[in-house]
Parts: structure tokens; sequence; C-alpha cells
């Protein structure tokens, strides 16, 4: 007999990831969403079997896996109303942008919670833009407590390679201080340097001069407002903490230039490109972004040489082809890089009239 999933939340996260279990694993599926034609689209589209609008109604002890696709303050809220109602059988766990927060209640409630964070996303919100293979080749982070039940973390990782994730398992302080890094105080950057135009004279042909790097190192700026101001909070001592290490060295910098120090300066740019470098990534980004296309494609055998070859009969060069493994809001799962603005022009043009969905 299959499992029985309540999924809370058919937007584009829960809703792909609906989508993704209904083709890969044996389940029946309950979901939940404010929305009323969510719910009806849901059901007409046979991703869900049964559809709730209001949690207050749901009974959580028929459940095998209760996945919590939902703003961290709405989860945080469930997470203790359901303690007590679901069966001790029941794995619990929510898909956040954070983990302090969930993991440190996780340790309170009677049942077994463990945080999940999988690295995708998109500008773009809501069901209609669900996709069953929105987590192919991307990573999935879980957090676990010590006490986590070990048939309960398999449980999850079978879930994770079954909609063709990659699971990565670290605790809740770490996944947060990682996160606040590597996503949260370069969002912070990027919109303190779009902000940073209204200080300045002639703003209006700074903001034309800005449609080359600086829109490019800028563009996570446009992400939801939202959904960083939840993140901000949720995360706030973590991002504290990096944003005082990152004014230490900015403030050192600003010393240094004072003084004209001419080793300093060459070695601080010298050291960050040697690490910057070292980042592994599928493609080289070095190479100017604006030459770059995003392309939404399914993981499956031949899916990049169907492309590279659609491209080569129509003449158009690629300099890099590659799958983006952390993806957190960026569209698609493919990178193509090309050689110059003509050919991304081309490419782009080309795999939309063979109905690819392409993104520049």
């Amino acid at each position: 007999m299959g499992k029985q999933i309540a999924i809370i939340g058919l937007g584009l996260m829960g809703g792909s990831l609906a989508k993704a279990l209904q083709s890969k694993w044996d389940v029946t599926i309950t979901g939940v969403d404010q929305d009323q034609t969510t719910i009806e689209t849901a059901m007409a589209e046979r991703t869900i079997q049964y559809g709730l609008n209001h949690l207050e109604t749901l009974s959580w002890e028929v459940f095998d896996l209760i996945i919590f696709c939902t703003p961290i303050e709405i989860t945080l809220q469930w997470m203790e109303r359901i303690d007590g109602k679901v069966k001790d059988t029941a794995t619990v766990i929510d898909i956040g942008s954070t983990k302090g927060q969930v993991m440190q209640l996780a340790a309170k409630v009677n049942y077994d919670f463990i945080g999940g964070h999988p690295m995708v996303g998109s500008e773009k919100s809501g069901y209609i833009h669900s996709k069953g293979h929105l987590f192919e080749n991307a990573y999935f982070i879980l957090t676990p407590l010590e006490q986590s039940k070990e048939e309960k973390i398999t449980l999850l990782y079978e879930m994770i390679d079954a909609i063709g994730a990659m699971p990565i398992t670290m605790d809740a302080e770490q996944h947060d201080l990682f996160t606040a890094v590597i996503s949260h105080v370069p969002h912070i950057i990027a919109s303190a340097l779009v902000h940073m135009i209204k200080e300045f004279d002639h703003k209006e042909v700074l903001i034309k001069l800005a449609a080359g790097g600086f829109k490019d190192i800028t563009r996570i700026a446009s992400s939801s407002p939202h959904l960083w101001q939840h993140i901000s909070l949720s995360n706030k001592e973590k991002i504290d903490l990096v944003l005082k290490q990152l004014l230490t060295t900015i403030d050192e910098y600003k010393q240094r230039l004072r003084e004209e120090n001419n080793d300093y300066l060459f070695t601080y740019f010298s050291k960050a490109k040697e690490m910057r470098d070292q980042i592994v990534d599928t493609v080289n980004t070095d190479i100017p972004k604006q030459y770059a296309l995003i392309v939404d494609i399914e993981d499956r055998p031949g899916m990049i040489a169907k492309i590279s070859t659609l491209l080569y009969e129509h003449q158009i060069n690629i300099k890099n082809i590659g799958i983006i493994h952390n993806r957190e809001f960026e569209n698609g799962c493919l990178k193509i890089i090309l050689e110059n603005r003509l050919d991304q022009v081309s490419a782009y043009q080309v795999l939309q009239k063979h109905e690819y969905l392409v993104f520049k």
C-alpha cells in the first residue's frame, strides 16, 4: 500500500513536490491550500487525490509523511498545534530557507520532525508555475536532530532520491550560518548596492550605466521582498554575525586604501581571485553572465546532447554548458554560456521556437 502524504501549501514548491512525488512514488497525496482554484486545478491534474482549504479539518493521524511548504510563521504555529495528533510512525518535515527556529521547536514536540531545505526556486510563485522536475539535480539539505530516528532519515533520503535531488545532512546552526554566508548576506549586499544609487546625484544617468556589470551582481535584489523580510527575521543572529565580519573586512580595506598600501590592495584582490577560482561550478561563470541562458528541462538521458545539437545545427557556438545544482531563486536547471550577445539572442529564439522554456 502506498504512502499517505499531506502537503501543506501548494505554491511553487509544494505544487512541484506533489507533482514529483505523484509521478515517482506510490503515494496518495492530500493537498492543503487556502486558494480553492489551486485545489481544484491540482485535483483536476491528478497531482493530489484530496484537497482541503483549512488545516483545522485535516485528519493528521492518517499520514505517514507531512510536509510543510508554508512561510515559517505558519509552520511554527502548526508544529505546536499538531503535537499529539500525528501517529507515532509519521515523519514531519518543512522546506523553509532557515532552520534555527523550526529545529528549536522540533526538539520540544512529541513527534519526529526533520528540517528540510531544497536549494531550488524561482522569482515566479504559485501552483501555476509548479513543475515535477523542479528538484532534479538540486541539493536538498536535511537538518535532523541528534535523536532523529535513522529510519525516518532514510525515508527522506528515499523521497529526495525519488524526486531526483541530492541529499546533504547538517545541523541547523551550520545550515543557517552557511546560508547566511552564501545566500542571505549576498542578497542584503545586492539590495544595499541598489539603494546606494539614490544617494548620488544624477541617479538617472547611473541607472542607465548600471545595465552592465552592476545589474549582473545585483540581479538577486529582484527577489520577493516578502520572502526576504521573513528570511531576514528568522535568521537574524547568523546574518548579524556575517555582516559584522563583512564590515570588519570592508573597514580594513578602507583604512589600507587611505594609506595607499599597494601591497595590501594587490593581496586583497589576489586572494579573492584565488578563492573565487576555487569555487566549484558545473559552468564557468567567469564568462559574462549577459551571454548566458537558463533552460528549464527535465533530467532525461540525452537532453544536453539534444540541445547542443540543435544549437550546433543553427551554427551557434556554445562556450560551456552544464547543470546547476544550487539554484535557489534561479529558473531552470541547465545553464548555457554563449560566445557573444548575437549568439545569445539567436539561441534564445531557436530554443523558444522548439518550445523549450528558456530564460535570459
